[in-house]
């Protein structure tokens, strides 16, 4: 008696393997392969209309993740402005309020003035803009103010509905350095 190994099992009279199926029974594997489908041409045809559809998948894939991409820039670019404008509002206004004079007396129009153009100066260098009326100078010499600042985006900007979305602006107060 001679011992096989799982790699060569005993087979029978007609080739079969021995230990699975006797050979009356035994259906062959399923190969996917159908001659009677090539004859006929359907496979080709299958073939052919199924052609070209990597390069469709491939072009979806980059489609969403080109949209993935730009939605992300444009919530950064929203963020990184909204946390820009209120840092340059505190700024400008704690520039515009060590601009004004020491002491308790009244202010002048032109004290105001001068406070004004030193905390819209500061904005304009750094891409932000004072709006004029919303100044406010208050007794204890604090100056109060906003900041508009449009973020830069690819989409937001390109739609009219969400443009809004990158107009930012900033309110801040700022009393002025002890002297």
């Amino acid at each position: 008696m001679t011992l096989r190994s799982p790699r060569h099992p005993r087979r029978n009279s007609d080739g079969h393997d021995a230990s699975s199926r006797s050979g009356s029974d035994h259906q062959p594997r399923e190969t996917g392969y159908d001659p009677a489908v090539r004859r006929d041409g359907a496979y080709a045809r299958l073939i052919r209309d199924e052609r070209g559809l990597f390069g469709i998948g491939l072009i979806v894939k980059l489609l969403i993740a080109a949209v993935i991409v730009i939605a992300g820039y444009d919530a950064f670019s929203v963020g990184y402005t909204n946390f820009r404008a209120s840092d340059d509002a505190a700024n400008a206004a704690r520039i515009a309020a060590n601009a004004l004079p020491p002491g308790r007396a009244p202010l002048t129009q032109a004290q105001v003035a001068t406070a004004t153009v030193a905390a819209q100066r500061y904005a304009v260098q750094q891409g932000d803009l004072v709006v004029p009326e919303s100044v406010r100078i208050g007794a204890d010499r604090s100056v109060t103010l906003t900041v508009q600042r449009t973020a830069p985006s690819v989409a937001l900007q390109r739609i009219p509905a969400w443009r809004h979305w990158t107009d930012v602006s900033a309110t801040a107060t700022a009393e002025p350095a002890l002297r």
